[in-house]
């Protein structure tokens, strides 16, 4: 490597730690000579390394790039250096990846300097309750859904993978989102009562120390919308008057009416939430973590509720990478339209795999210690409004690797913050 690297000042702390870094023009030079699907391989290889090293997943890693640096953060100082190559190479590639090269540069290679002490905060909380007189009258309908489940005949030298099919039924109500035509409905779909182990259990494969300990939840009935929310649902609703925020009618990188709605804040979700709830005079919102994982699993204890692995013939996932004893499949590189592969859970909800990030209620905690067992969401004691502060996100995406699709697989990004794989849909409580 002569003449292609240089190392940098060394700091008086730091002897064992040395920085090299490709003299000008090195690097664009080797960017520019690899196709472009090439250099995203190894960026994603490189991330997914270093994460593990650090004993984070890749998307909380991926959140921590993003980060603003302060000097006393030992941790974003060391993967600074690979947030600026990033953002070199991205920038060099352009398109959706010359938009993320841009939050890299104006983030986490800003640092924060003078970073301001943390002081207390002395408050009092004041709780107002509101009593309605009316009630919701409801027209509960039943639907017929094919469910699919993965089935693995193991022999001595290869492994078969069968997908058995079969029909179902449950109930739900529609909500029109247009008032003149009612072209446009989301469907909601009851999920009942019940109890189950949130979390992972030990032995299944690539787990995260963020799921467990396992522990048992109950949750009350509610309602949770058939599929994530659409591109034509969500300018249904971004129409409709403002509450607390302004809404893009067409935020999604991917177009479609029938594509997820993506580049979807959290804050950006509330706002759908609060806006519908006024326009139905119902109270929706994003699911509680603990609701999303039951209804998910629907009953079932494997790593997905196909079964012990995932096949790209019922889920839109990056399936180049395999997950157990399952196959190679397709890696789409896009969302596909909500309810593509026809088949749903064991309670008639689709996509719960893949497609797109589904955003939580819930505030970001690293472990499932002290957390709530009754289904509500877990929130911390002070509220916190900044753009960086850390939700759940669950589900993976069409970009994911099987693993971040799991039931138990947690994720976490910062509220204020949107990209192309990040979506949700929505919860009802009983009236």
């Amino acid at each position: 490597m002569s003449g292609l690297l240089k190392s940098t000042t060394i700091k008086d702390n730091q002897v064992d730690y040395i920085e090299y870094e490709f003299l000008p023009g090195v690097r664009k030079l080797l960017v520019d000579s690899v196709p472009k699907s090439k250099a995203i391989s190894v960026i994603d290889a490189v991330s997914e390394y270093i994460a593990k090293k650090l004993g984070l997943s890749v998307q909380q890693f991926e959140a921590r790039l993003l980060l603003p640096t302060y000097e006393q953060d030992n941790l974003a100082i060391k993967i600074r250096p690979f947030a600026k190559i990033k953002a070199e190479v991205f920038r060099r590639l352009g398109g959706i990846y010359a938009h993320i090269a841009e939050d890299l540069e104006n983030n986490s290679l800003q640092a924060l300097q003078d970073f301001p002490p943390l002081q207390t905060l002395e408050y009092e909380v004041a709780t107002i309750s509101i009593k309605h007189d009316h009630k919701h009258t409801i027209n509960l309908k039943e639907f017929i859904f094919e469910v699919a489940t993965i089935e693995l005949n193991k022999s001595k030298y290869t492994t078969e993978v069968t997908i058995n099919r079969q029909q179902q039924q449950n109930q739900y109500f529609a909500e029109n989102l247009d008032n003149l035509e009612n072209k446009i409905q989301l469907e909601m779909v009851q999920i009942p009562h019940g109890t189950f182990l949130m979390g992972a259990p030990r032995g299944e494969d690539y787990t995260m120390h963020n799921e467990f300990p396992q522990h048992e939840v109950t949750v009350p009935t509610f309602f949770m919308s058939k599929y994530p929310i659409t591109q034509a649902q969500w300018k249904a609703v971004a129409n409709l008057p403002q509450v607390s925020k302004k809404l893009e009618l067409e935020p999604s990188y991917f177009k479609g009416d029938n594509l997820p709605v993506e580049q979807i804040s959290w804050y950006d979700a509330v706002e759908f939430c609060a806006r519908l709830s006024n326009h139905t005079q119902k109270e929706y919102r994003l699911p509680t973590e603990a609701e999303w994982e039951y209804a998910c699993r629907a009953g079932t204890t494997t790593p997905f509720h196909f079964g012990e692995t995932i096949t790209s013939e019922l889920a839109n996932y990056n399936a180049l990478e395999i997950y157990a004893t399952g196959r190679q499949g397709q890696n789409r590189r896009h969302t596909t339209d909500v309810g593509h592969f026809a088949v749903a859970n064991a309670f008639g909800l689709y996509d719960m795999h893949g497609n797109v990030w589904e955003w939580c209620i819930d505030d970001w905690h690293n472990g499932y210690d002290d957390a709530p067992i009754d289904g509500t969401a877990w929130l911390r004691r002070f509220e916190n409004n900044d753009k960086y502060s850390g939700k759940v996100l669950r589900g993976g995406s069409w970009f994911d690797v099987p693993e971040e699709c799991r039931s138990a697989c947690r994720s976490t990004y910062f509220a204020g913050y949107e990209y192309y794989f990040f979506g949700f849909r929505v919860v009802c409580n009983v009236f």
